[in-house]
């Protein structure tokens, strides 16, 4: 019996592995080169290709126990013959217990990061080719430095792409030349004024320091009368303004480190007195100004650091979505956010990045809607960081860490801010719960089975009916108990089926017929279940129908037991 098992178990995974590599040619052939970058290629292949054998690792098992029980397998005749039969159904039965905790593994363990890799890949290629887009577009404004930052997002997902690298390396080869004409522009520039002073006289040289000197430029003055003073060093007159220049030097010096310090206090108080104000950004610019210097200031240190920690209260700095953009994420996210008597606010993201108890979000859109179905506000927001602690809350404001002209916040389309802050607003859904609002298809099936149960509680809150995550988590119950049922009727069928008599040409045509009348039956099992369930978690309720369902996977188990133990173990005439 041992040797039997072996040899079932042998034939199921030859079975799935020969699927498995069926799906992996018909991935390669009908790869989407539209949607997905080349780069992608044998990552695709090799998910989509795992995706479709534990989908199909049911049918696919019971063919092989099928055809193994119909072809295959010889069993003893005599009296003996009813022993041999029953320990093998016992052998079959507790290895399609082991194989559906396998399934099980494949299907909730592997399958839902499968779909996930390739919903990545689709984003991901939507992300390369929009940053390539920009980058092209940035280049030909002579906006090298800018299209460089997005050459690169593109070469990150895919850097072997020679024709970007060229392109890449071109805009940056237009850069340093850019750079070095502009160095040299300066050196003619300064190489003309050096050429214009050699050229003149010392009588020359020390009327323009007077000129410098009557305009108080004094070290302009000191640098023409030191010319002189070199061509001519006994001309009394250059050294007389030569001297006089250097004095107003000295004394603006002395007076300038007062002015200076003078000038320290009042901008400290002024940064102080705007943090106190509630003023936070204005009062974070001034204090990083004065930071960069007077860094060793005890008073500096401290307040601009308070000003920090108040900036990320309302706002975060664009570099942190810099460093993020290329990070996988989820797509086309919806939801809505609120619901009240006098406002329903619906929230979309075109892109989603979680990072555990913060995530950043891109291209966001809010819309507020009165009950008379009237737009009261529709804003946008390019970028967005969402944190979580009592709750989770989305700043829609960015700013740079110096420059405070730079700044990102939300553009309203229709309607006005009002007296609510826009640039912060309160997101319902926990980070967790977020990425399962997308609109992708098959979004759910990118969910593992203990995310379906965190997001079903709230997710008629979202706007969504509930039964679509209900119909989910019970067909993923179900399908483990499929394997097993139909498993067990596969060993019965395929014994009564067996070839009693020996093996007959024409049984080889029935080889590749039994399988696809096998995976036609199931796809209409498990349709047929999805619509019976759906059906009764409209009408029932989520409760009701899980207990209806496993009520019914006992009994067509205990049918199948039934039908197992009925099969004769005697060769008719």
């Amino acid at each position: 019996m041992k040797n039997f098992g072996r040899r079932l178990l042998l034939i199921i995974l030859l079975f799935n592995a020969a699927a498995f590599l069926g799906f992996f040619l018909y991935s390669i052939i009908q790869f989407p080169a539209s949607e997905v970058l080349p780069v992608y290629l044998w990552q695709w292949v090799f998910s989509d290709a795992s995706i479709r054998s534990v989908e199909a690792f049911m049918p696919v098992t019971i063919s092989a126990v099928l055809l193994s029980f119909s072809f295959f397998f010889n069993v003893s005749h005599g009296s003996s013959s009813s022993l041999n039969f029953h320990r093998i159904a016992g052998t079959s039965i507790l290895l399609f217990i082991f194989l559906v905790a396998i399934y099980t593994l494949l299907a909730e363990g592997f399958a839902p990061g499968f779909h996930i890799r390739l919903e990545e890949y689709k984003g991901n290629t939507r992300f390369a080719e929009g940053s390539l887009r920009e980058a092209d577009r940035l280049f030909l404004q002579n906006r090298l430095e800018e299209a460089l930052i997005y050459f690169d997002y593109y070469l990150f997902i895919d850097p072997d792409n020679d024709e970007v690298v060229e392109r890449r390396d071109r805009a940056a080869a237009s850069l340093e030349l850019d750079r070095e004409e502009k160095k040299a522009a300066q050196r003619v520039a300064l190489d003309t004024r050096r050429s214009e002073i050699l050229n003149q006289d010392a009588a020359e040289l020390t009327v323009r320091a007077r000129e410098y000197l009557a305009r108080r430029d004094y070290y302009s003055a000191h640098y023409y009368a030191d010319m002189a003073i070199q061509l001519e060093p006994q001309r009394g007159d250059a050294r007389r303004v030569a001297a006089e220049a250097w004095n107003k030097i000295r004394e603006s010096e002395f007076s300038r480190e007062a002015s200076a310090a003078g000038d320290f206090f009042k901008r400290k108080r002024e940064a102080y007195s705007t943090l106190n104000r509630g003023n936070t950004l204005q009062a974070y610019y001034l204090f990083m100004d004065l930071l960069e210097e007077h860094p060793l200031d005890q008073d500096i240190q401290t307040f601009s650091a308070e000003a920090l920690e108040r900036v990320r209260k309302e706002a975060f700095f664009i570099d942190e979505t810099e460093h993020v953009r290329p990070i996988p994420g989820r797509h086309r996210i919806f939801f809505l956010n609120q619901s009240t008597p006098d406002l329903r606010e619906f929230v979309y993201f075109d892109r989603f990045i979680p990072l555990g108890t913060i995530a950043y979000a891109f291209d966001i859109e809010f819309l507020g809607i009165s009950p008379q179905g009237n737009v009261i506000y529709h804003f946008t927001a390019p970028t967005g960081k969402i944190i979580e602690s009592d709750g989770s809350v989305i700043m829609l404001k960015s700013i740079h860490r110096s420059i405070p002209d730079l700044v990102y916040e939300p553009v309203y389309l229709e309607g006005s801010p009002g007296s609510e802050p826009t640039a912060l607003k309160s997101v319902s859904p926990s980070i967790i719960e977020i990425p399962g609002y997308s609109m992708s298809e098959s979004s759910l099936k990118l969910q593992y089975i203990h995310e379906l149960l965190a997001l079903r509680p709230g997710y008629e809150k979202r706007g969504f009916h509930p039964a679509a995550v209900e119909v989910e988590l019970v067909m993923r119950v179900m399908r483990p108990f499929s394997l097993l049922i139909f498993g067990t009727l596969s060993i019965a069928l395929g014994w009564a089926l067996r070839a009693r008599y020996g093996r007959r040409w024409y049984h080889v045509l029935l080889l590749p017929v039994i399988p696809v009348v096998v995976f036609l039956l199931s796809d209409l099992y498990l349709y047929a279940s999805r619509l019976v369930h759906l059906y009764l978690l409209l009408q029932s309720g989520f409760i009701l129908t899980l207990v209806s369902m496993l009520f019914v996977q006992a009994v067509l188990f205990t049918v199948s037991l039934i039908l197992l133990a009925g099969q004769s173990t005697h060769d008719s005439a």
